[in-house]
């Protein structure tokens, strides 16, 4: 049977664990470790002022991810340009005979921004064959000029286009850029026109204009 190690153990040579932590933080000495405590206070005192200003405005809270999301979009057919343009201003003129009195079509589109900050943003309307999704030629289209903020869930466009011939099958594609940033600001030309998203409507049917 083997006896047993009886040879001396040198108790001082075995640290206790974390004892070799504890020494370099005490040796820090009492300034370095005032200053320490010093900046995590501020860091608590930051982070509560943002937690608080956040809740009373929430909008001002950084999003997530960056992005925009065209969600909806609406078709109303046979409107003339001066009604169009009428909403646009709120009025209730009536419409005139001449060239705003030509009828098309109105879009309704609803977008929401995330993230970009200082930009000029622009929506285009386009006509396509619902068979060939190629463009129609229309007399004219376009929407009204915007500059939402950079963070919006709820932004609407009003557009209007020229109708296609009667008993076009067609649909209208809503498609939303980002033209880069506001006049004044250094702009990337050529970056040009960036297409964020777009939506397409249901298949349509064009109906025959009502004139007068």
């Amino acid at each position: 049977m083997p006896e047993p190690d009886k040879r001396p153990t040198d108790k001082k040579s075995r640290a206790k664990p974390g004892r070799g932590l504890k020494s370099a933080y005490e040796s820090l000495g009492g300034f370095t470790k005032g200053m320490i405590t010093w900046l995590g206070a501020v860091a608590s005192l930051v982070a509560a002022l943002v937690g608080a200003t956040y809740l009373v405005a929430p909008d001002l809270k950084p999003r997530d991810k960056l992005g925009a999301a065209v969600d909806r979009i609406g078709i109303q057919q046979d409107i003339a340009y001066c009604e169009y343009e009428a909403k646009l201003a709120s009025e209730n003129s009536e419409c005139q005979e001449g060239p705003d009195a030509r009828r098309g079509v109105e879009v309704v589109v609803h977008a929401s921004l995330n993230g970009f900050s200082d930009r000029i943003y622009f929506m285009r309307v386009t006509l396509l064959d619902s068979e060939t999704l190629r463009a129609i030629a229309v007399a004219h289209s376009g929407c009204e000029g915007k500059s939402p903020k950079a963070n919006e869930d709820g932004v609407t466009w009003r557009c209007w286009s020229g109708s296609p011939p009667a008993g076009t099958s067609y649909i209208v594609r809503a498609e939303l850029f980002d033209d880069g940033s506001y006049a004044g600001q250094k702009r990337d030309v050529a970056r040009g026109h960036v297409l964020l998203d777009f939506i397409d409507s249901q298949k349509i049917t064009s109906v025959p204009q009502i004139l007068g």
